[in-house]
C-alpha cells in the first residue's frame, strides 16, 4: 500500500522511492498486496463514519511506519517494513473478525498528545524518575519501536522502570516477529535473577503470553487467563480485557464501546467455564469490584454492576454498606449454564458480616437472589 499521506521523517520523494525499491522483495511485495486486499475488505464492512475513522487509523499507522523507518538502518528498512505490513495485516484482519461476531475491534491508545520520539529521548536521561515518567507516558503506545526499548529497559537499575518494561513486553507479544521471540524471552529471563518487587511475576506473564502457553507454568494466576481448551488467553490492557484467539491468531479487546473507567479496571483475572467458551470477570476500583462481566464466545459480554446486587439486597429491607460490598470471581461457581456468585457484604441495622447467594441464568442472562445469611 503506497504511503499517500504524511511521511513522517522522510519526505516524500524519499519514501515513494524507498517503497519502489522495497516492491523489488517478493515477500515485502506479497504482503503489501495482502494489506491493500485486506484493507478494502475492512473498509466494505463498514457504514460511512466507521471508514472514515478506518482511513485516519490508517494514515496514522502509515505515519508511524515512515518514521520508525526514517530511524532505522537503510540496509534492515525492508525488513522492518515488512514486519510491520504483516502486523497491520494481523491487526485488520482482527477488526474483520470482531466485526463479524458483533464486538469491539482492537482499540489503540491515543498517541495524539504523546510524543514518542521526545519521551524515547527521556528514557536515556541519567535521572531515574525522568526514565520512569517518559515510561509511564508510553505505557499504551503501540508504537512498534517499543518492544526493542522495553527490553534494553529490563536492565535499568530501577526496579519499577524494570517490572513496567517487562509488564510491557507481554502487552505487544504480537508486535515480535517469531525470529525474535527467543531474544525477548532470554531478557526476560536474566531481568528474573534481578531482585525487584514483581519482577518475576511480570517477566514470567511475558514468558508465557510470548509462548502462547499462558497458564502452564506461571506462577502470576491473576494476572492472565487461558481457557480450558488452549483457544482463548485473556490478559489486560488499558485495564480492559484483551482476548486472544490462538487459533485465528487475532485479539481484540472486549466489552463495550464508551466503557466509563470509573467503573473499575480489570486486573487480568478470569473464571472460565469447564465447558464452554464462557468467561467472567471483574472490574475492580480502590472499594472493591464495581462490575462482573461475562464473555460469551459469539454472544458478546453481558455486564452485571455492582448496584444491582445491591438494589436487590435492599428490597430485603437490609442496610448496606457498599464499600464493605465484596465479590471475588475465584468463589464463583457453575451449575450447569448457570453461574452461583456468593457476595459479601456489612450489614449496618445489626452490625453483621453476611453473604448473600446469587444465580445467573446465562440461557435468559437473568440475575436472581436465593436467600441471604
Amino acid at each position: 500500500m503506497c504511503p499517500t499521506t504524511s511521511h513522517g521523517a522522510l519526505s516524500s520523494s524519499q519514501s515513494e522511492a524507498l517503497y519502489q525499491q522495497m516492491l523489488k522483495d517478493p515477500e515485502f511485495k506479497a504482503a503489501d498486496k495482502e494489506l491493500s486486499s485486506v484493507y478494502t475488505q475492512v473498509r466494505q464492512g463498514l457504514d460511512a463514519a466507521a471508514q472514515l475513522q478506518l482511513r485516519d487509523q490508517q494514515r496514522q499507522w502509515l505515519k508511524m511506519k515512515d518514521d520508525a523507518l526514517s530511524q532505522s538502518e537503510p540496509g534492515k528498512r525492508t525488513q522492518l517494513a515488512l514486519r510491520l505490513t504483516l502486523e497491520r495485516i494481523r491487526e485488520l484482519r482482527g477488526q474483520a473478525q470482531a466485526g463479524a461476531r458483533g464486538t469491539s475491534p482492537v482499540e489503540k491508545a491515543d498517541d495524539k498528545n504523546v510524543n514518542v520520539g521526545a519521551q524515547l529521548a527521556k528514557l536515556k536521561s541519567p535521572d531515574p524518575d525522568a526514565r520512569l515518567e517518559a515510561l509511564r507516558s508510553l505505557e499504551y503506545s503501540l508504537d512498534p519501536r517499543l518492544p526493542e526499548v522495553m527490553l534494553g529497559l529490563l536492565r535499568d537499575r530501577g526496579d519499577t522502570i524494570r517490572r513496567v518494561a517487562a509488564h510491557g513486553i507481554g502487552s505487544r507479544w504480537w508486535q515480535i516477529s517469531k525470529p525474535q521471540v527467543n531474544t525477548f524471552i532470554a531478557g526476560l529471563r536474566e531481568a528474573e535473577k534481578t531482585e525487584g518487587d514483581g519482577l518475576t511475576e511480570e517477566c514470567h506473564r511475558s514468558i508465557n503470553l510470548l509462548l502462547q502457553a499462558v497458564g502452564k507454568s506461571i506462577e502470576f494466576p491473576d494476572a492472565v487467563s487461558v481457557s480450558p481448551n488452549g483457544r482463548w488467553i485473556i490478559y489486560d490492557r488499558l485495564g480492559t480485557p484483551c482476548l486472544v484467539d490462538v487459533k485465528a491468531q487475532t485479539e481484540e479487546l472486549i466489552g463495550w464501546e464508551g466503557r466509563d473507567t470509573r467503573e473499575g479496571r480489570f486486573q487480568g483475572g478470569a473464571k472460565w467455564h469447564p465447558s464452554k467458551e464462557i468467561a467472567v470477570m471483574d472490574f475492580s476500583t480502590r472499594r472493591g469490584p464495581a462490575v462482573i462481566a461475562v464473555w460469551i464466545h459469539g454472544k458478546g459480554v453481558k455486564s452485571i454492576h455492582k448496584t444491582e446486587f445491591l438494589e436487590m439486597l435492599e428490597k430485603r429491607k437490609l442496610k448496606i454498606s457498599s464499600m464493605s460490598t465484596s465479590i471475588d470471581i475465584q468463589d464463583l461457581k457453575w451449575s450447569g449454564d448457570k453461574l452461583l456468585i456468593p457476595v459479601s457484604f456489612e450489614e449496618l441495622k445489626r452490625e453483621k458480616s453476611m453473604t448473600a447467594a446469587f444465580t445467573l441464568d446465562l440461557a435468559r442472562m437473568t440475575l436472581t437472589l436465593d436467600g441471604v445469611k
